[in-house]
C-alpha cells in the first residue's frame, strides 16, 4: 500500500483519453515500461510513473502492459492507499476495498508514435494557431509542476512536441495537427 504524492492528483490523464464509444481503445490509460500513456487521437500524453506517483519499482513493473479506463483513472488519482492485484488496482479506504479492474481495451502503440514525433527535426516558427481547449486538456493531463512547457514545431504535417520546461521531468505531450480556418 502506498500513499500517493500530492502531485499525483494534478495529473488528469483522463482528459487526454477519448470518449468515442466507437473507439473504446482510446478511452484508457495504458502502462508501459514505467510510463503512463493516454490519447484521444488529437493529443497524446506520456508521463513517467515514478514522477507522478509514489509507486515502488516493483509496483510499476506489475502495471506494465495493463490499462485502466479513464473513469477508473479519475478514481485512482484521488486514492490514499492502493494495492495492485492481478485483475486491477484496489483502493483501500478504512474497511472498504474498491477494485478498479484493468481494461481489456488496448491503447494503440502510442509510445511508438510519441517517440517518432519526438525524434523528428523541429524548427521554431513565429506564428502558430492552436485550439485552446485541446491545449488546456493537454496541460491538465501532463505532469508539469512548474506550470511551464517548451513546445517544438516540426517540419511537415506531424505533431507538436510539448515537454516540461524542467528537464528532470520526462512527461511529454503531443498535439496532433489540425486544420484551422482563418
Amino acid at each position: 500500500m502506498k500513499k500517493a504524492k500530492t502531485i499525483f492528483e494534478n495529473v488528469h490523464m483522463e482528459l487526454a483519453c477519448g470518449t468515442d464509444d466507437l473507439r473504446p481503445s482510446f478511452g484508457v490509460v495504458s502502462f508501459s515500461d514505467g510510463y503512463a500513456y493516454a490519447t484521444d487521437g488529437h493529443i497524446a500524453v506520456k508521463n513517467k510513473l515514478d514522477e507522478i506517483s509514489s509507486l515502488t519499482p516493483e509496483e510499476i513493473e506489475k502495471l506494465n502492459g495493463k490499462q485502466i479506463s479513464a473513469n477508473n483513472w479519475k478514481k485512482l488519482i484521488k486514492a490514499d492507499n492502493i494495492l495492485i492485484v492481478d485483475d486491477g488496482i484496489q483502493i483501500l479506504r478504512g474497511d472498504m476495498q474498491i477494485l478498479l479492474r484493468f481494461s481489456d481495451f488496448k491503447l494503440p502503440d502510442i509510445s511508438g508514435v510519441v517517440e517518432n514525433i519526438v525524434k523528428t527535426e523541429h524548427v521554431e516558427l513565429f506564428e502558430i494557431g492552436l485550439n485552446v481547449n485541446i491545449l488546456s486538456r493537454l496541460f491538465k493531463s501532463m505532469h508539469c509542476p512548474e506550470n511551464a512547457v517548451r513546445m517544438a514545431i516540426s517540419k511537415g504535417n506531424v505533431g507538436v512536441v510539448v515537454r516540461n520546461s524542467v528537464s528532470q521531468y520526462q512527461s511529454i505531450g503531443i498535439i496532433m495537427p489540425v486544420f484551422l480556418n482563418d
